[in-house]
């Protein structure tokens, strides 16, 4: 069964409450429900944890379970270990700070029982074994977590030793060793005292390879045929080289001495210049079509079609003339009236102007110009205009 307690953080508590457990009590829960003055205190993603120190100066601690603002610890061997009143404290941690903590009395009833004995367990041993061991295990614990370095000192210096608690490295400092004895003289080794050619048959060379012992040993090396390519056909400047079988190549060492006396030598197939050509300059060029002229200009009465200064497709642009014509009319009504119109011709297209402004224009009298021929116009009047009337006519031909 599970044993409840009710914690107040609040500062002015003063009586401390008692939690009761017994001697090697192991898997009690105790739940503790924990307020902050008349409010339930939230221990939502905190840490709680209640620690204590036995009487035998030994301490323990035990880390809750956390459920709103309850929490609830379990006993273990630790915890129950000793009998007796031991003075603990419920600790409210919020990552590495203490927020809040409560003192309780942790009351272990004596039990008339030992507790099962387990072989190498810490907790069965007498407390001052249990001592050792646990400085055994912080000792283990330390040599893990440690890394060593090593010197070399001078020959006759003392050995050294140190230890750093901070870094955990252990630095030693090792002597040179003497000198020793020199050793036994070896064995006379056997060099090579010379190597020379010593005959030749055909195309195949004779070499013997004398040693410092006076022993020799030989070995052959057979040479290429002369062909085509060979030093017979070498020529300078169009002047055979060869002086026996050796051909004797001279190198230039001033520019007099070439043939061209220039700078460089002659390359038929090269054009040399003294301007660097860029790319941008060659890209330039091979972006002109074939055939490009510079700056011709246009010749609107050029005839030849084979004429740079040719234009295709001029359109034919007719000849336009303007004509006035005096319709001096008051009464004639329902009639036709030819007048002269000088430059007109059957196919001209006339235009008349102007256009009608008032309702005594030509148009809004109902004059229209209803035939042409060689010199005149035919216009009708389908109403009686009221005044004399001026027509411009635009004649295209």
């Amino acid at each position: 069964m599970a044993q409840i307690k009710t914690l107040d953080i609040t500062p002015a508590q003063v009586r401390m409450p008692v939690i009761e457990i017994s001697q090697y009590d192991v898997g009690r829960p105790i739940i503790v429900h924990m307020k902050d003055g008349n409010d339930w205190y939230d221990l939502t993603g905190l840490t709680v944890k209640m620690q204590g120190t036995k009487p035998s100066g030994f301490g323990y601690s035990v880390t809750g379970t956390v459920d709103g603002h309850d929490v609830t610890f379990v006993t273990d061997y630790d915890m129950s270990s000793e009998d007796g009143f031991i003075a603990s404290e419920v600790s409210i941690i919020d990552g590495t700070d203490v927020i809040g903590s409560q003192n309780v009395m942790l009351h272990v009833e004596k039990s008339p029982h030992p507790p099962e004995i387990v072989d190498g367990s810490p907790e069965t041993i007498l407390p001052e074994m249990r001592e050792l061991v646990e400085r055994a295990e912080t000792a283990a614990e330390i040599l893990l977590d440690c890394s060593a370095i090593a010197t070399t000192l001078p020959t006759g210096a003392s050995a050294t030793a140190s230890y750093s608690p901070e870094t955990g490295v252990f630095s030693f400092g090792l002597p040179r060793g003497a000198k020793g004895d020199t050793g036994a003289t070896g064995e006379t080794g056997n060099g090579i005292s010379n190597i020379r050619k010593t005959s030749t048959a055909g195309l195949v060379d004779t070499y013997t390879i004398t040693y410092t012992d006076g022993t020799t040993t030989t070995f052959t090396v057979t040479n290429g045929r002369n062909g085509s390519g060979s030093v017979a056909d070498v020529w300078q400047n169009g002047v055979s080289v060869l002086d026996g079988d050796t051909a004797k190549v001279i190198v230039p060492t001033k520019t007099s001495d070439l043939t061209n006396d220039s700078d460089f030598a002659v390359d038929s197939r090269y054009v040399h210049t003294d301007n660097n050509y860029t790319t941008t300059e060659k890209d330039k060029l091979d972006g002109i079509a074939s055939g490009a002229e510079v700056n011709v200009q246009a010749n609107w009465n050029e005839t030849s079609s084979s004429s740079d200064a040719y234009i295709q497709n001029k359109p034919t642009i007719p000849s336009v003339s303007g004509i006035a014509v005096t319709l001096a009319v008051a009464d004639w009504a329902n009639s036709t009236q030819t007048v002269t119109a000088t430059g007109v011709t059957a196919s001209n297209n006339v235009v008349v102007s102007p256009a009608p402004t008032s309702t005594d224009d030509y148009v809004s009298a109902g004059i229209l110009c209803t035939a042409q021929a060689s010199n005149s116009l035919t216009f009708t009047c389908t109403t009686t205009p009221s005044t004399a009337i001026n027509v411009n006519v635009l004649v295209v031909s």
